[in-house]
C-alpha cells in the first residue's frame, strides 16, 4: 500500500497539489515524495462544510490507516 498524505484545501485538489510540488506552502513530504493524487480515494468526499473539514480528515485518514495504507495528516 502506498504512504499518502491527508489534508483539506478550499482549492481543486490538483492545482493544491501542484503548489506542493512547486514549494508554495508545501508539506515537506508531499514535495520531496508526492507523486499523483489518487481520486478515488475522495472524490465522493467532496465539497465538505467548513464545520467537518477537520473531523472528515482524521477520519479519511483513520480509515486509510485501517486499510493498510502509511498516512500522514496535519
Amino acid at each position: 500500500m502506498p504512504c499518502v498524505y491527508v489534508g483539506q484545501t478550499s482549492l481543486d485538489p490538483e492545482k493544491r497539489f501542484k503548489q506542493h510540488k512547486n514549494g508554495y506552502k508545501a508539506s515537506c513530504r508531499a514535495r520531496k515524495y508526492g507523486v499523483r493524487l489518487l481520486p478515488h480515494l475522495y472524490n465522493d468526499l467532496n465539497p465538505v462544510p467548513a464545520a467537518e473539514r477537520l473531523e472528515q480528515e482524521e477520519r479519511l485518514a483513520r480509515d486509510l490507516q485501517g486499510k493498510g495504507y502509511a498516512v500522514w495528516w496535519n
